[in-house]
């Protein structure tokens, strides 16, 4: 027994002092019998805390699977359940349309600058990180010229914010060109217009979902024969209205689609799913240069309709709803981003933008897997950016992170299309056109292997909520138009009179001095 009186006590040491605390306080010399009791209470604590860090894993699967929301999606409005509305409030808080004016473009266009409202809205210039979009090109800049492959900018977004509801619009112009251009922009007014004078301004507010829907599809129809009647070319369209519901479901994401611009929901407990699934067969294989549909006179004067579908999902406080173009959501393809191959590719097609045997990988996915990756690509960009900022992110940041993805990916293809050499041929004082060395078989073959899409990149984002909305406000980042004054320096007419005010006084008068 002495043997076991010498032991030194295990509380005595850092490692165990708060579980010798937990299961009570031993003797310095511990006994035989107290040191296989402390032996016996350790391994247990071992095993409950393993146990215990398996249930929170399984917890927080379980969060995540739980925080999906379920989407209705159909191209008969029928088979969409239909749920009531509550009465929407029509204080706009931030109203905002671009690239280059964005839908305002139709107004300076036909020189109709009047003090009125614009598709609904004062102005379009009111930007907030809360409701924000962005649009750029991807295409490469010719070294001789100086001028951007695709110009001018065929996309357009626009985005209304209110307190309890938003209206989001994306448009992308079928082509290049100024018609492809002018039928974005067309589309993205008239559907902004009709949807703000029958829902606020001067029809009745929608009570339920299914007043929504109508009221969506029917904003496409008006914006296809305004295409029409400007005799514009196509465009495809993706028009989405959140509203809110009550308490236990707070919001609603109502959404109607032509083409290829999609709908996302990024969920405040993480996760990102897409809204817009049912207007694309994720199970079969897509050719990214096929829109699928596309509104403007496609036939005769008649629209493409094929995918037209109408989708629906809950989401809470703190959830981002984006739409995006698809020079934003096919650069999150596996394939396209060469990390994988597709199993059901013609390998043999060498004017593919996604040639599975060029792929950095031997990696091979079906349609539905690369659906799935893109989806948790974007989920990683996004994590990557509340890791490093240590805070949630807000819709402008959420444009800005996805956007710079796409840049990153498609910066070795600009910089072989930029570079000067490829446009001198050797030997003779000839200059090649863009058209000319992007058709040549060399640069064809370079492009093959690097990843990337180039193309018009465009993003609008709408964080749910109104408490989201603060006092804070997105400087302006474009020049205005001249009849367009912007939001003025004073908070009200009171400061506005004390500072010009204090202005007028002299010197003396101002400090007090004698």
């Amino acid at each position: 027994m002495k043997i076991f009186d010498s032991i030194v006590c295990p509380s005595r040491t850092p490692k165990n002092r708060k579980l010798m605390q937990a299961y009570g306080t031993f003797k310095p010399n511990l006994k035989l019998r107290n040191y296989l009791t402390f032996i016996c209470a350790h391994l247990l604590y071992q095993q409950v805390s393993f146990l215990r860090h398996i249930l929170t894993d399984v917890a927080k699967i379980l969060v995540y699977a739980c925080s999906m929301s379920k989407v209705w999606s159909s191209k008969d409005l029928s088979e969409i359940p239909v749920f009531d509305l509550c009465s929407l409030s029509t204080q706009i808080l931030s109203s905002y349309s671009g690239p280059d004016h964005g839908l305002s473009h139709i107004i300076y266009k036909q020189n109709k600058y009047g003090s009125g409202k614009i598709a609904g809205s004062t102005t379009w210039n009111k930007k907030h990180n809360r409701a924000y979009g962005i649009s750029l090109s991807l295409y490469d800049q010719n070294p001789i010229t100086g001028r951007t492959a695709g110009d001018p900018n065929a996309d357009c977004f626009a985005i209304c914010a209110r307190r309890d509801s938003c209206i989001m619009i994306m448009c992308d112009g079928v082509n290049w060109g100024y018609k492809s251009k002018l039928a974005a922009r067309s589309a993205c007014f008239s559907a902004m217009q009709y949807l703000n004078n029958q829902c606020f301004d001067m029809g009745e507010q929608p009570e339920s979902s299914l007043d929504v829907f109508v009221k969506l599809q029917s904003s496409i129809e008006f914006a296809h024969t305004q295409i029409i009647k400007n005799y514009a070319g196509l465009t495809t369209i993706c028009v989405a209205m959140v509203c809110k519901v009550d308490e236990t479901k707070p919001y609603l994401v109502c959404c109607a689609n032509v083409g290829d611009s999609y709908a996302y929901l990024k969920h405040v407990n993480g996760g990102i799913q897409e809204i817009t699934v049912g207007s694309h067969n994720i199970k079969c294989e897509q050719d990214i240069r096929d829109t699928g549909g596309a509104i403007g006179p496609v036939k005769g004067s008649d629209p493409e309709l094929g995918n037209l579908t109408f989708s629906m999902s809950f989401a809470d406080v703190g959830d981002i709803v984006f739409l995006t173009s698809d020079g934003i959501s096919d650069n999150f393809d596996p394939v396209v981003a060469k990390l994988a191959s597709s199993v059901s590719l013609n390998t043999k097609n060498p004017d593919s933008h996604y040639d599975s045997a060029k792929s950095l990988t031997s990696l091979e996915m079906e349609p539905i897997e690369r659906h799935e990756f893109a989806l948790k690509e974007m989920e990683r960009v996004v994590l990557e950016y509340e890791l490093t900022a240590e805070d949630c992110i807000s819709a402008q940041n959420l444009c800005a992170v996805l956007t710079q993805y796409a840049l990153l990916l498609t910066d070795k293809k600009r910089k072989v299309l930029e570079n000067p050499e490829i446009y001198y041929v050797r030997g003779e004082d000839i200059v090649r056109s863009s058209k000319e060395v992007r058709h040549s078989a060399d640069i064809k073959l370079m492009l093959a292997d690097l990843p990337g899409k180039l193309d018009h990149a465009s993003i609008v984002a709408y964080d749910v909520g109104e408490s989201l909305f603060l006092n804070d406000y997105v400087p302006d980042q474009i020049p205005r138009h001249p009849s367009d004054p912007g939001p003025s320096p004073y908070r009200n007419k009171r400061q506005k009179h004390k500072l010009l005010s204090f202005r007028s006084l002299s010197r003396k008068e101002k400090y007090n001095m004698p």
